[in-house]
């Protein structure tokens, strides 16, 4: 049946096959050379993706990582300045608080005793 389907002739050489066998490897000698000019253009295509991967990495990611560590440092400082200041805020807060709620029972705040 694969005989069938797929016969197999034996060769059978003549001049023409031996034109055609010429034409055949000028041929493959040009897509041989074809093939090697395909791999250096792939080998050159492959090592810029290398360097512009490596300095994507080294200029966007590292800024990225400088920028994360200066909004860290800021968050911090923002955090320290905020909680000294609501505890500054508390304090006048609660000295203005204690003023008024002195004043409303009529007496003077220094010569005032435990309300």
């Amino acid at each position: 049946m694969e005989q069938f389907l797929f016969p197999t002739f034996p060769p059978i050489w003549s001049g023409l096959d031996v034109q055609a066998l010429s034409v055949l490897q000028g041929s493959s000698s040009r897509r041989m050379l074809f093939s090697a000019f395909d791999a250096v253009v792939v080998t050159l295509r492959v090592a810029l993706d290398a360097i512009f991967r490596d300095v994507f990495e080294i200029v966007v990611l590292q800024f990225l990582m400088v920028s994360r560590y200066d909004l860290y440092r800021l968050s911090i400082s923002c955090l320290t300045i905020g909680w000294w200041s609501f505890l500054a805020f508390d304090a006048l807060l609660s000295n203005f608080m204690l003023f008024v709620f002195s004043l409303s029972f009529g007496c003077n705040p220094s010569s005032c005793d435990r309300v």
